[in-house]
Protein backbone atom coordinates (compact mmCIF):
# COMPACT_ATOMS: atom_id res chain seq x y z
CA UNK A 1 0.00 0.00 0.00
CA UNK A 2 0.75 3.58 -0.88
CA UNK A 3 1.31 5.86 2.48
CA UNK A 4 -1.80 8.05 1.62
CA UNK A 5 -3.68 4.46 0.93
CA UNK A 6 -2.15 3.17 4.48
CA UNK A 7 -2.89 6.11 6.29
CA UNK A 8 -6.57 5.98 4.83
CA UNK A 9 -6.95 2.49 6.15
CA UNK A 10 -5.50 2.89 9.12
CA UNK A 11 -8.12 6.13 9.88
CA UNK A 12 -11.01 4.12 9.14
CA UNK A 13 -9.60 0.95 11.32
CA UNK A 14 -9.40 3.34 14.23
CA UNK A 15 -12.75 5.14 13.77
CA UNK A 16 -14.10 1.74 13.35
CA UNK A 17 -12.61 0.78 16.69
CA UNK A 18 -14.61 4.10 18.43
CA UNK A 19 -17.76 3.60 16.77
CA UNK A 20 -17.61 -0.35 17.86
CA UNK A 21 -16.30 -0.08 21.68
CA UNK A 22 -18.79 3.29 22.25
CA UNK A 23 -22.02 1.61 20.58
CA UNK A 24 -21.50 -2.08 19.75
CA UNK A 25 -21.07 -3.58 16.52
CA UNK A 26 -25.13 -3.72 15.82
CA UNK A 27 -25.51 -0.26 16.56
CA UNK A 28 -22.69 1.10 14.31
CA UNK A 29 -23.04 1.93 10.70
CA UNK A 30 -20.76 2.35 7.68
CA UNK A 31 -21.43 5.72 7.46
CA UNK A 32 -20.19 7.18 11.00
CA UNK A 33 -17.62 4.94 10.28
CA UNK A 34 -16.55 6.92 7.86
CA UNK A 35 -17.66 10.14 9.38
CA UNK A 36 -15.50 9.51 12.09
CA UNK A 37 -12.58 8.99 9.62
CA UNK A 38 -13.67 12.12 7.59
CA UNK A 39 -13.65 10.17 4.52
CA UNK A 40 -16.66 9.81 2.00
CA UNK A 41 -18.64 6.27 2.64
CA UNK A 42 -17.74 4.91 -0.39
CA UNK A 43 -14.21 5.56 0.69
CA UNK A 44 -14.82 2.89 3.59
CA UNK A 45 -16.23 0.56 0.88
CA UNK A 46 -13.17 0.83 -1.49
CA UNK A 47 -11.27 -1.19 1.59
CA UNK A 48 -13.94 -3.31 3.42
CA UNK A 49 -16.97 -4.57 0.92
CA UNK A 50 -19.26 -4.43 3.90
CA UNK A 51 -19.58 -4.32 7.86
CA UNK A 52 -18.66 -7.71 8.18
CA UNK A 53 -15.53 -7.31 6.28
CA UNK A 54 -14.94 -3.96 8.68
CA UNK A 55 -15.36 -5.78 11.83
CA UNK A 56 -13.11 -9.18 10.27
CA UNK A 57 -10.41 -6.18 9.32
CA UNK A 58 -10.94 -4.82 12.79
CA UNK A 59 -9.95 -7.88 14.49
CA UNK A 60 -7.21 -8.79 13.02
CA UNK A 61 -6.13 -5.28 13.31
CA UNK A 62 -6.41 -5.67 17.08
CA UNK A 63 -4.72 -8.69 17.28
CA UNK A 64 -1.81 -7.67 15.08
CA UNK A 65 -1.04 -4.51 17.60
CA UNK A 66 -1.28 -6.98 20.78
CA UNK A 67 1.26 -9.30 18.91
CA UNK A 68 3.31 -6.26 17.81
CA UNK A 69 3.33 -5.17 21.92
CA UNK A 70 4.32 -8.61 22.67
CA UNK A 71 7.87 -8.58 20.34
CA UNK A 72 8.50 -4.82 21.50
CA UNK A 73 8.17 -6.11 25.43
CA UNK A 74 10.47 -8.60 24.37
CA UNK A 75 13.05 -6.56 22.96
CA UNK A 76 13.33 -4.69 26.14
CA UNK A 77 16.03 -5.72 28.62
CA UNK A 78 14.25 -7.06 31.66
CA UNK A 79 13.53 -10.11 32.86
CA UNK A 80 11.21 -12.62 31.44
CA UNK A 81 8.83 -12.65 34.31
CA UNK A 82 8.82 -8.91 34.11
CA UNK A 83 7.73 -9.21 30.52
CA UNK A 84 4.87 -11.65 30.96
CA UNK A 85 3.87 -9.26 33.21
CA UNK A 86 4.12 -6.28 31.16
CA UNK A 87 2.12 -7.62 28.44
CA UNK A 88 -0.40 -8.94 30.47
CA UNK A 89 -0.87 -5.66 32.40
CA UNK A 90 -0.97 -3.34 29.21
CA UNK A 91 -3.59 -5.50 27.71
CA UNK A 92 -5.77 -5.83 30.33
CA UNK A 93 -5.03 -1.74 30.65
CA UNK A 94 -6.42 -1.96 27.55
CA UNK A 95 -9.38 -4.44 27.56
CA UNK A 96 -10.57 -3.58 30.67
CA UNK A 97 -10.31 0.21 30.42
CA UNK A 98 -12.78 0.26 27.93
CA UNK A 99 -15.77 -2.73 28.01
CA UNK A 100 -16.84 -2.07 24.43
CA UNK A 101 -13.32 -3.88 23.03
CA UNK A 102 -14.27 -6.96 24.96
CA UNK A 103 -17.43 -7.11 23.59
CA UNK A 104 -16.01 -6.32 20.27
CA UNK A 105 -13.69 -9.38 20.75
CA UNK A 106 -16.66 -11.57 21.61
CA UNK A 107 -17.65 -13.13 18.99
CA UNK A 108 -21.18 -14.26 19.33
CA UNK A 109 -21.70 -10.45 20.02
CA UNK A 110 -21.98 -10.07 16.16
CA UNK A 111 -24.16 -13.31 15.20
CA UNK A 112 -21.46 -13.71 11.70
CA UNK A 113 -23.24 -15.39 9.00
CA UNK A 114 -21.06 -19.22 8.71
CA UNK A 115 -19.21 -17.58 5.59
CA UNK A 116 -18.02 -14.66 7.56
CA UNK A 117 -17.08 -17.01 10.88
CA UNK A 118 -14.76 -19.38 8.26
CA UNK A 119 -12.93 -15.54 7.38
CA UNK A 120 -13.06 -15.11 10.94
CA UNK A 121 -10.89 -18.42 11.51
CA UNK A 122 -8.72 -17.42 8.53
CA UNK A 123 -7.86 -14.33 10.53
CA UNK A 124 -7.83 -15.72 14.23
CA UNK A 125 -5.50 -19.36 13.85
CA UNK A 126 -2.88 -17.90 12.27
CA UNK A 127 -3.11 -14.50 14.74
CA UNK A 128 -3.12 -16.84 17.48
CA UNK A 129 -0.27 -19.28 16.51
CA UNK A 130 2.02 -16.17 16.38
CA UNK A 131 1.22 -15.13 19.51
CA UNK A 132 1.93 -18.49 20.86
CA UNK A 133 5.40 -18.05 19.57
CA UNK A 134 5.93 -15.08 20.16
CA UNK A 135 5.15 -15.21 24.12
CA UNK A 136 7.15 -19.35 24.29
CA UNK A 137 9.94 -17.04 22.54
CA UNK A 138 9.66 -15.16 25.86
CA UNK A 139 9.29 -18.33 28.04
CA UNK A 140 12.35 -20.07 26.47
CA UNK A 141 14.68 -17.17 27.53
CA UNK A 142 13.13 -18.27 31.10
CA UNK A 143 13.92 -21.70 30.85
CA UNK A 144 17.25 -20.61 29.64
CA UNK A 145 18.12 -18.08 32.37
CA UNK A 146 16.68 -20.49 35.20
CA UNK A 147 14.03 -18.50 36.54
CA UNK A 148 11.42 -20.65 34.78
CA UNK A 149 11.17 -24.38 35.51
CA UNK A 150 11.60 -26.91 32.39
CA UNK A 151 8.21 -27.16 30.20
CA UNK A 152 6.75 -27.22 27.37
CA UNK A 153 7.04 -23.52 26.22
CA UNK A 154 4.31 -23.84 23.52
CA UNK A 155 1.76 -24.82 25.78
CA UNK A 156 3.19 -22.68 28.76
CA UNK A 157 2.31 -19.64 26.18
CA UNK A 158 -1.04 -20.83 25.25
CA UNK A 159 -2.00 -21.25 29.14
CA UNK A 160 -0.96 -17.83 29.39
CA UNK A 161 -3.02 -16.31 26.43
CA UNK A 162 -5.73 -18.58 27.75
CA UNK A 163 -4.91 -17.27 31.54
CA UNK A 164 -5.61 -13.59 30.11
CA UNK A 165 -8.56 -14.33 27.91
CA UNK A 166 -10.23 -16.58 30.93
CA UNK A 167 -9.91 -12.63 33.04
CA UNK A 168 -11.35 -10.92 29.63
CA UNK A 169 -14.81 -13.26 29.88
CA UNK A 170 -15.32 -13.21 33.37
CA UNK A 171 -15.45 -9.97 33.99
CA UNK A 172 -18.02 -8.91 31.84
CA UNK A 173 -20.52 -10.24 34.60
CA UNK A 174 -20.84 -10.40 38.25
CA UNK A 175 -18.82 -13.55 38.84
CA UNK A 176 -14.91 -11.56 39.48
CA UNK A 177 -16.52 -8.10 40.35
CA UNK A 178 -14.17 -6.30 42.20
CA UNK A 179 -11.35 -8.88 42.09
CA UNK A 180 -7.95 -7.71 40.70
CA UNK A 181 -7.69 -9.42 36.83
CA UNK A 182 -3.99 -9.41 37.74
CA UNK A 183 -4.64 -12.01 40.00
CA UNK A 184 -4.42 -14.77 37.22
CA UNK A 185 -1.27 -13.79 36.27
CA UNK A 186 -0.18 -14.55 39.51
CA UNK A 187 -1.45 -17.92 39.11
CA UNK A 188 -0.32 -18.48 36.53
CA UNK A 189 3.28 -18.06 37.49
CA UNK A 190 2.73 -19.57 40.69
CA UNK A 191 0.47 -22.37 40.11
CA UNK A 192 -1.78 -23.72 42.74
CA UNK A 193 0.16 -26.27 44.27
CA UNK A 194 1.75 -25.93 47.60
CA UNK A 195 5.16 -25.68 47.72
CA UNK A 196 5.03 -28.55 50.28
CA UNK A 197 3.04 -30.86 47.70
CA UNK A 198 4.52 -33.84 46.62
CA UNK A 199 3.81 -35.10 43.20
CA UNK A 200 2.75 -37.71 44.52
CA UNK A 201 0.13 -35.69 45.97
Amino acid sequence: MKKKTTERHQAILKAAFDEVTRHGYFETRMEDVARRARVAKGTVYLYFKDKTDLYLGLVDWLLGQALEFVREVDARPISPRAKLARVFEVWSENVFGRPGVQSLLALEQTNLPSGALKRYLRILVPRVTQMVEAVARIIRAGIASGRFRPVDADVAALAFLQAFRASMVLSRGDFLAGRDPLATLDIFFSGVLSRRTTKRS
